[in-house]
């Protein structure tokens, strides 16, 4: 029979070297921040987080008073109905119940199988620089594999500001030239 074993030393000192390590790799990072030539964008975002700390009354004021100098850019219902129209040979669109403040359009690709991938995103790159306008929703389901994948569906949904008279136009207009299906 053998008796208890002991452990040598030089584990042990392994053991605490390691645990030091690992202990310095956590707290290190967190004690010194990294430094603020290292990142640019990093040295941005404490910038801005430091000034949204600052933000009071004064501020709030400022904002306001720039905002009121820039004034939204809203479209109204001629504006909504000349964009439908320009693009009704290549898309299918379909206005959506919505806020007042804004409308929502749904679009679907007519005939996708005969564009490319880049085709469908040089389409939409114009109105992402549009003003009142925001991507909501895209989606592009395909069939096929390899070589012979084919586009089979494109939808996008719009989201437009609209001024509030737009709304109760276009709301008329719209039912009249997209009857429902059946």
């Amino acid at each position: 029979m053998r008796g208890p074993h002991k452990t040598k030393r030089w584990p042990w000192v392994m053991l605490g070297a390691s645990g030091l390590s690992a202990g310095a790799a956590f707290l290190l990072p967190r004690l010194r921040p990294l430094p603020a030539l290292v990142d640019p964008e990093l040295t941005e975002l404490r910038a801005e987080a430091k000034g949204r700390r600052e933000f009071g009354d004064a501020a709030l004021a400022l904002l306001k008073a720039e905002a009121a100098r820039h004034p939204f850019a809203a479209w109204d219902s001629e504006a909504l109905m000349h964009l439908t129209e320009a693009i009704a040979d290549t898309w299918h669109c379909e206005w959506q119940e919505s806020t007042a403040p804004s409308r929502v359009l749904a679009l679907t690709l007519l005939d996708p199988s005969r564009r490319s991938w880049t085709e469908t995103i040089t389409l939409l790159n114009p109105w992402a620089r549009l003003p009142g306008v925001v991507l909501q929703s895209a989606a592009w389901e395909a069939d096929g594999r390899g070589t012979r994948r084919a586009l089979s569906r494109v939808a996008v949904t719009l989201r437009f500001a609209v001024k509030p008279e737009a709304t109760r136009a276009l709301s008329s207009s719209v039912q009249k030239s997209n009857p429902p299906k059946s």
